[in-house]
């Protein structure tokens, strides 16, 4: 997969040169994506992370057919800040199979 990635980033390089845009933001499964992923991400110029968290509740995660939990959501966050992202954005969704709201 990482030589994909790198594949796939020099190429879009190739055709708007990074050193134009501001942010470049990657987005990654918390349950699939790697330290070692990370590392190539920041090092190949992404400067923003995306996780796709759907949920932080693992009831709800199961319930929706989520591969991941949120203790992977936790290492993805913790191994991104740790590869130097400043920015990692969280994708959260409401309204799924067993979420509950507490609102009155």
């Amino acid at each position: 997969m990482e030589s994909q990635i790198r594949r796939l980033l020099k190429d879009l390089q190739t055709v708007l040169p990074w050193e134009v845009v501001e942010e470049v933001t990657f987005e990654c499964a918390p349950k699939a994506v790697t330290a070692r992923t990370f590392r190539l991400l920041r090092a190949l110029g992404v400067t923003r992370i995306s996780l796709g968290v759907q949920q932080l509740n693992d009831a709800v995660l199961r319930a929706n057919g989520r591969v991941h939990l949120v203790a992977d959501v936790k290492r993805a966050n913790r191994e991104a800040r740790d590869a130097g992202f400043d920015v990692v954005n969280l994708d959260l969704m409401v309204g799924m199979a067993g979420e509950r709201c507490s609102c009155s």
